[in-house]
């Protein structure tokens, strides 16, 4: 399984996040999407390379052959990969200890939809913490699933609650 990677994309003077956000859509493959940076000054685009295909090889330059260029990687970029990373793999390890056949943890779809969950509530997240991201990527397959477990047990308060509904909205896996 290939690494989940990230990079942030600046708007120029004349433009915006959601703008942008919604021009780089076209240009990137379908194992990476697009959405507003956590911080909201940037647009933040995230997936893992497949296929032989890697971000430098293919994706780079077909942002570039549309006139977006993401800025260099950073401190955000690598805090994203790590807590996307870890939120797969807890993600996958509890598909995995669950022997969900009817999904397999390593499927395309699974992984897409941890970079949406994990980016989308990324500040919600922060506030229970980032350092749990293994364990908050077990939560959400259980939650999304409806296992009886996940999210809303971890004693998290109102950010629970909404991390559970939102992980619902998700649909079950199998």
């Amino acid at each position: 399984i290939h690494p989940i990677r990230t990079f942030r994309v600046a708007p120029g003077p004349d433009d915006n996040v959601e703008s942008v956000v919604n021009r780089i859509g076209c240009f990137l493959p379908a194992n990476f999407i697009a959405l507003p940076d956590p911080t909201g000054d940037h647009a933040l685009v995230a997936g893992f390379d497949h296929a032989g295909w890697t971000s430098t090889d293919y994706v780079l330059p077909r942002l570039a052959s549309g006139g977006i260029f993401p800025t260099e990687p950073g401190d955000a970029e690598n805090r994203y990969d790590i807590v996307l990373n870890l939120f797969h793999e807890g993600y996958q390890a509890m598909a995995d200890d669950l022997d969900d056949e009817d999904f397999p943890s390593d499927a395309f779809e699974g992984r897409i939809d941890c970079v949406s969950f994990a980016l989308t509530h990324f500040a919600l997240l922060a506030q229970v913490d980032l350092g749990q991201a293994f364990r908050h990527g077990g939560d959400f397959y259980l939650t999304r699933n409806g296992h009886g477990a996940g999210f809303w047990d971890r004693r998290y308060g109102n950010v629970g609650t909404h991390l559970s509904k939102a992980a619902k909205i998700y649909g079950s896996t199998s």
